[in-house]
């Protein structure tokens, strides 16, 4: 019972790693958390082998034809992920970002309305600055919309982790638990519910929340899920 609780609902816990200091019923109450759970709400993933190795084709070729930029040289084609949404026809693909000066939430997320037509991309770096700080970046159909960097030191989860050696415990969900296990700072929290927090009412698809969704998918933030889940 406790697997299927953690799978049915990881994508839903998963906000609490841009919500700092909250407790678990905060989700609830805050904005961001809200607009963060209503585009997790609309997610449906393919799983289809078949029909992801279509979408990689796809999506290689609308980088090759420049019709999307990427402003990153490591995208993860192995654990792309792809998904349509329960109120639009849209389908989105997210191609994580991996790399030692990476944190695990980045990635390139593509929109498309058709197989053959991009409607909209962006893409969210939580990266090491020159000064080993994080830095975070946000980029929408190719171009930078946001770039601040922070002075709390850059760790992945995966480091972050691996520095705590033995002493994680299972204690329940705790949101301020989670922001530590994948290793962010608060103030990074902050800056991605800055990012998210750009108007989209009137839009199909809220881009800088979705991008952040996406990249919620990682198997290190799934990690940080079960160690926080009693």
């Amino acid at each position: 019972m406790k697997k299927l609780i953690f799978f049915t609902f990881i994508f839903t816990l998963l906000i609490g790693s841009s919500i700092p200091n909250v407790s678990a019923t905060a989700p609830e109450q805050d904005p961001f958390a809200e607009k963060i759970l209503g585009e997790m709400a609309k997610l449906v993933p393919i799983t289809d082998e078949k029909e992801i190795g279509k979408w990689e084709n796809r999506v290689e070729r609308q980088i090759q034809k420049g019709n999307v930029v990427v402003n990153n040289s490591f995208l993860d084609f192995e654990n792309m992920k792809v998904y349509s949404y329960k109120d639009n026809n849209i389908i989105s693909v997210s191609l994580p970002i991996l790399s030692p000066d990476f944190h695990e939430i980045s990635n390139l997320a593509i929109h498309f309305k058709n197989p053959g037509k991009v409607d909209s991309y962006a893409e969210l770096h939580v990266k090491r600055s020159d000064s080993n700080t994080f830095q975070l970046t946000y980029f929408k159909d190719g171009e930078e919309i946001s770039n601040k960097v922070t002075e709390e030191t850059f760790t992945t989860a995966k480091e972050y982790r691996e520095s705590l050696e033995d002493s994680f415990s299972t204690l329940g969900l705790n949101w301020g638990d989670f922001l530590r296990c994948l290793g962010l700072p608060g103030v990074v929290g902050m800056e991605l519910a800055a990012i998210c927090g750009v108007a989209c009412a009137t839009a199909v698809l809220c881009i800088p929340c979705a991008v952040m969704v996406l990249g919620f998918s990682s198997s290190a933030i799934a990690t940080c899920v079960y160690l926080n889940w009693e």
